[in-house]
């Protein structure tokens, strides 16, 4: 485990987004800078929280997410309501959908659009298929 602050090249996912830019790792918490965070995620960090758009989000938790060596990526997806997976060997993290979110799409009834090749490896996503019935069957080996 590492207990030492080191400044390493970490990708933060956010809306499938990546951004590799630099965060500090100590023991297994992700801190980035405000400028990383903005970059990397659309949020600003200001005097009244963080801001995203239209959307000011007070920062009710203070230095738990706002520390010295930055600010905390799991307090900050903590905060806007949103889940976090890291992987600290890999160098990588990613922000999911708030539940929310998540929540509003499934009232929709739409599928997600995605992207993948037939048998013939032609390309094809969901988004081609709006508004027309399609059967979509999944298998797998396991």
């Amino acid at each position: 485990m590492n207990t030492t602050a080191t400044a390493i090249p970490f990708t933060i996912l956010d809306q499938w987004r990546p951004t590799t830019l630099n965060a500090t790792l100590l023991a297994d918490r992700v801190f980035v800078s405000a400028e990383v965070l903005s970059v990397a995620t659309k949020w600003e960090s200001k005097p009244e929280g963080f801001c995203c758009g239209g959307i000011c989000l007070p920062n009710n938790k203070g230095e738990a997410v706002v520390t010295r060596q930055g600010i905390d990526l799991a307090g900050f997806a903590e905060l806007i309501g949103r889940p976090l997976a890291v992987d600290i060997d890999e160098r990588v993290a990613a922000l999911g959908v708030s539940a929310q979110d998540r929540g509003a799409a499934l009232g929709l009834l739409e599928a997600p659009d995605f992207t993948l090749p037939d048998l013939a490896g032609e390309p094809h996503s969901m988004s081609q298929f709006r508004g027309r019935k399609l059967l979509l069957a999944a298998f797998s080996s396991w």
